[in-house]
């Protein structure tokens, strides 16, 4: 779980775009022990090695390690998808290589974000001789073209759902999982000895989470402010403040 509770900056003007309703089941597979992913990231040669920026650097307090989106052009569209398994209350995040202020101008910052619940379930045996997991996730966009302040300092952004909301699309997740994918429900029924004919399941929602379930947050360039010279889009920290289910 990734978790900080560092104070910062309160972005307290903007305006939430909220979109509802879940798209199609996506399949993903998850390394034990990963926890946050990229749609690309950059990787470039310093000298005799090369050097990638990947989202792993977004939690390791390290402003100089920033994520950079790997696509030519800006990188409006690229994402990072963080495995939290908790509602969210409040984000926080560095933007832009935010190590010296002139890293910070030469490259792209955030200028907005989407912001995207994912939620998802695998069920017993779904993992591979590699120890890879498999889930089926679906998602829905919450906030769009959240705004994101063009400066170094750790900023926060306020989370547009509340934890109740949110527990609330992890249940209508579950509910849609047992009604489109029957097989695999079942299977996770019998795990936990419940009856999977029984549409009381919502009340085992918080087991289902516990052993089954995939709850994260997805946070995809909209805007970006120039950088000077470098087209390269970066941010440095993220942090969440979390609740509980």
């Amino acid at each position: 779980m990734i978790e900080n509770w560092k104070r910062g900056i309160v972005l307290a003007a903007f305006a939430f775009t909220a979109s509802f309703g879940f798209a199609q089941w996506n399949d993903i597979s998850i390394l034990s022990g990963d926890s946050v992913w990229a749609s690309s990231s950059l990787v470039e040669t310093l000298g005799n090695r090369q050097v990638e920026y990947g989202p792993q650097a977004l939690f390791d307090e390290n402003l100089s390690t920033p994520w950079v989106e790997g696509v030519d052009g800006p990188g409006i569209g690229e994402s990072i998808l963080i495995l939290l398994q908790r509602p969210v209350e409040e984000i926080r995040l560095n933007n832009g290589f935010a190590s010296s202020r002139n890293l910070f101008q030469k490259n792209n910052r955030i200028k907005s974000v989407d912001i995207t619940v994912v939620a998802g379930l695998t069920a017993p045996g779904m993992v591979s001789e590699t120890d890879y997991h498999l889930y089926k996730t679906i998602e829905t966009t919450v906030a769009q073209g959240v705004p994101v302040a063009d400066i170094r300092d750790e900023q926060v952004l306020p989370f547009p759902l509340t934890i109740d909301d949110q527990y609330n699309l992890y249940l209508d997740a579950v509910t849609l999982f047992q009604e489109e994918e029957p097989f695999l429900f079942s299977m996770i029924a019998k795990d936990l000895g419940v009856d999977p004919e029984n549409t009381g399941i919502v009340h085992y929602a918080r087991e289902v989470m516990e052993f089954f379930g995939f709850f994260g947050i997805k946070l995809t360039i909209n805007e970006v402010y120039s950088g000077s010279v470098y087209d390269d889009t970066c941010l440095s920290e993220v942090s969440f403040e979390i609740g509980d289910f």
